[in-house]
């Protein structure tokens, strides 16, 4: 099933870090470095009056057992998808049927790499430069029950409302 969409909206909701202080020693500086990790996860929503799906993303760098977060960003995607309304009544399912995995997967997969991009550009000449959001298959983000019908914010779609 061919589904004809475009991206109308992308904003940065938020976005912060905070550098690592390393020690002088090279070799705890190494130990450090190995211990950086990232999570992000997209929160999808549907907007039927507008036929927009909108994922929110957010990431978060961390070194592992450390509480802090060393950069927190969110950022906010609007899809404007063709005849959304007829593929979310069609069957009841929405898009939670598997029909759509490959649709999630590809506007899922714009957002990680865009994300991916603007942290790559924000953090550079910074020490977080070298952490980099490794490069994955958007499918692990498809669990059950991951879209819904009301998103958290509709910020994008008032920003670029025609």
């Amino acid at each position: 099933m061919e589904i004809q969409y475009t991206l109308s909206g992308v904003k940065v909701e938020s976005f912060s870090f905070s550098q690592i202080i390393y020690p002088i020693d090279q070799e705890k500086t190494n130990e450090i470095n190995k211990l950086f990790n990232f999570t992000s996860k997209p929160d999808i929503g549907i907007i039927k009056e507008h036929n927009i799906v909108r994922i929110v993303f957010n990431v978060r760098g961390f070194l592992i057992g450390d509480e802090k977060d060393y950069i927190c960003v969110r950022v906010c995607f609007d899809f404007i998808v063709t005849d959304l309304i007829n593929i979310i009544e069609k069957d009841g399912k929405g898009l939670e049927k598997d029909t759509y995995r490959p649709f999630l997967a590809a506007i899922i997969s714009v957002c990680y790499s865009t994300t991916r991009g603007m942290l790559i550009e924000k953090l550079m000449g910074t020490n977080l430069s070298k952490f980099i959001l490794p490069i994955i298959n958007p499918n692990i983000f498809l669990l059950p029950s991951i879209v819904k019908e009301k998103p958290k914010k509709d910020s994008v779609y008032k920003q670029h409302k025609s």
